[in-house]
């Protein structure tokens, strides 16, 4: 068995290491984007769900937010 003397021990939790990911992601606005996606979604398919009409606005939002979404997560995949 191989000792780990003279190295500092391997950690997987650290607090401030999620709090700072957290906010380089809200930074990156990477938090509200998935939040804006995630309640137009919900919009959308509560309207649709009830059988009340989606505003025309609406789904154009929605079909705009979706579209940029998704794009950014395709070139980020991309770009790996």
């Amino acid at each position: 068995m191989a000792h780990n003397l003279g190295k500092e021990p391997i950690i997987f939790f650290r607090k401030e290491g999620r709090m700072s990911t957290f906010w380089d992601l809200l930074k990156n606005s990477t938090i509200t984007q998935g939040l804006v996606t995630l309640v137009l979604t919900a919009t959308v398919c509560y309207l649709a769900i009830t059988g009340q009409p989606v505003p025309e606005l609406v789904a154009y939002g929605f079909t705009a937010v979706l579209g940029y979404f998704f794009g950014v997560k395709t070139q980020q995949a991309i770009g790996r």
